[in-house]
């Protein structure tokens, strides 16, 4: 998360520096989750796989209005998680009662994590989506959380799993829809 200390809004934009991948990209900021973000694809030309960013230092920069940039920290990739959660139901556009029970197949990556469980409204004839519920922090062991958001009856919905590790990094799996009855 990055702020103003002055309060003043003076946060032009915000890039993500690695001499290690010789990159230097901007970040976008995300309306909906109210961070700055970058997506990086393996395969280019600095990063021709995923490995190659393991122990490299991340370092976030910050241009103010003024156009003076400041380092405000630094991260590294720790770990890579490529394996992904499945999920059994819902999914593939389902129809289910307003408080649906969510299961998914039991994760087993061999390091300790928690699930982040996130549900989306998918709204009519668009590829806008807003986020409606979510839960973390749910333990490991679990396969499976009752949904207690309301539900539209008639509307598109989506939902997927989150496995956070205790450095924060995560994996997500793919989206899995349902439909309120």
């Amino acid at each position: 998360q990055i702020s103003d200390a002055d309060g003043f809004n003076e946060i032009d934009s915000v890039f993500v520096k690695c001499d290690g991948l010789n990159l230097y990209q901007p970040l976008s900021f995300n309306f909906t989750s109210q961070y700055f973000e970058l997506t990086i694809q393996q395969g280019v030309t600095y990063l021709p796989s995923l490995e190659d960013a393991l122990g490299k230092s991340f370092q976030i920069i910050v241009k103010d209005k003024a156009k003076r940039l400041f380092n405000v920290g630094s991260s590294s990739v720790i770990r890579i998680i490529r394996d992904q959660i499945t999920f059994f139901s819902p999914a593939n556009g389902a129809p289910v009662d307003p408080n649906p029970i969510l299961l998914w197949r039991r994760f087993q990556p061999g390091f300790n994590f928690h699930y982040m469980i996130q549900v989306y409204l998918i709204y009519k004839n668009s590829s806008i989506t807003q986020l409606i519920w979510q839960k973390d922090n749910i333990s490991k062991d679990d396969v499976q959380i009752t949904l207690d958001a309301s539900l539209i009856s008639g509307q598109n919905y989506y939902w997927v799993i989150w496995c956070i590790d205790d450095f924060l990094d995560r994996s997500r799996s793919t989206e899995a829809t349902f439909t309120a009855k």
